[in-house]
């Protein structure tokens, strides 16, 4: 296995944990949750993932052709805005920042974020 895939499947385990127990927990399917992580942790590590679901398409796979890659694109673009935004926000680099999320809602991108580096790692970086 090669180190590009090895990191993408380790990112991704890490976020998708950070954010699929908050998130099974805040629908009350199990009674435990872990500490929050402090909010530029957070965003840092979507932007990180955000970028790395980007590099996977463009420069490992080298195939802009498929679909799903560029949804794969999208949705990177997606998660670096998620968390530059408000990270810029709080570095004082910008004036804005995202509305408050509910906490179900940043699970969910959390969720959906790691377990798209996971299925990078293991099945489109072939």
């Amino acid at each position: 296995m090669s180190l590009s895939k090895t990191m993408s499947i380790v990112l991704g385990a890490i976020i998708l944990i950070l954010g699929l127990i908050p998130l099974l927990n805040s629908l009350k399917v199990i009674g435990f949750s872990i500490p929050a992580l402090p909010g530029i942790v957070m965003w840092i590590l979507v932007i990180i993932g955000g970028a790395y679901i980007i590099w996977d398409v463009f420069l490992i796979n080298n195939n802009f052709l498929q679909p799903a890659h560029w949804a794969l694109v999208a949705f990177g673009v997606v998660l670096i805005a998620f968390g530059g935004i408000p990270f810029a926000n709080q570095m004082h680099w910008i004036g804005f920042t995202l509305p408050v999320m509910a906490q179900l809602i940043t699970s969910i991108i959390h969720t959906a974020a790691g377990a798209t580096l996971l299925i990078s790692g293991f099945f489109i970086m072939m």
